[in-house]
């Protein structure tokens, strides 16, 4: 079994929702999910991400047997008011439901802003009845900034943690970061690793939004001729070969995108990541930031 693909999770937005910049194809039909399914587990790729936001991505992976992978999911935003570990276990049973599933792997917390308002401990103390009850293996937080986990970890004891991670945001990859969250006990999946596409993209078939940053295209362009690394392999090969990160997910538009990915991986080969691709500007390298024209 290739151990490189068993690092892969399988994001699954586009399974329910019609999502990325660069995605033409629109939402994956049902029936395409089911053979991506398919391919997935005979390959060794056994995670799959997914969240209650993401349309009917729970309903339409439910329709599969699931029972071969971990399923990682978010909850929806949680209410201003109320009884929040009621809220929580309401949407947990309703994902399990969804999911044709008795535990779910993960549940991440939708962002770190959730935790750090008044209702944050009792949020954390409803997941932790969760994970108690057997309903769930590990409680995680989704962040954008090393900061944020930082903060968050000072404060919660948690197993698990989302975080953007590609080969032009490495902001991750500072200092002693990853290694000092291992050493927590922390499973770490790192997300975003084609920037919704555009890391696959010729620089002058992307939104002009993006012309100002043409610059750092022509330079990862010649780095991948002077590779002669193919764009996909450019984007997963440095970033699979970091030990400390546990899982990469990235979603695919359809079962030839996936079946692009897997002939791909099984050609691995170790590349460092550029550090002269490495950019700071967060308008960039964060897509809530995006300003496109709907």
């Amino acid at each position: 079994m290739n151990t490189i693909l068993g690092k892969i999770c399988l994001g699954t937005v586009q399974f329910g929702l019609d999502y990325g910049v660069t995605n033409t194809r629109g939402m994956v039909r049902p029936a395409e999910v089911r053979e991506i399914l398919k391919l997935a587990v005979s390959a060794g790729i056994g995670k799959l991400d997914t969240a209650a936001a993401y349309g009917k991505s729970e309903e339409i992976l439910g329709l599969s047997d699931l029972k071969g992978f971990k399923v990682y999911t978010k909850f929806q935003h949680p209410p201003e008011t109320g009884i929040i570990g009621d809220w929580v276990r309401t949407n947990a049973e309703e994902s399990l439901r969804r999911l044709g599933l008795e535990k779910l792997s993960g549940v991440y917390v939708h962002s770190p802003d959730e935790l750090l308002s008044s209702q944050g401990s009792s949020l954390f103390r409803a997941l932790t009845d969760l994970k108690d009850l057997g309903l769930i293996e590990k409680i995680g937080v989704s962040v954008y900034h090393p900061e944020q986990l930082d903060r968050l970890l000072s404060e919660y004891p948690f197993q698990l943690a989302q975080f953007p991670l590609s080969i032009l945001d490495q902001r991750f990859l500072g200092g002693d970061r990853l290694s000092r969250w291992k050493g927590l006990g922390l499973e770490l999946h790192a997300r975003s690793v084609f920037l919704q596409g555009t890391l696959l993209t010729e620089a002058d078939a992307l939104p002009d939004f993006f012309h100002p940053w043409t610059g750092y295209w022509k330079r990862l362009i010649e780095w991948r001729r002077s590779l002669n690394v193919s764009p996909v392999g450019s984007c997963l090969y440095p970033i699979l070969g970091i030990p400390q990160i546990d899982a990469v997910v990235l979603g695919v538009d359809g079962l030839a995108h996936l079946e692009d990915i897997i002939r791909t991986l099984t050609e691995y080969s170790e590349l460092e990541m550029p550090a002269e691709l490495a950019c700071e500007d967060k308008e960039l390298i964060l897509p809530y930031l995006w300003k496109l024209q709907k």
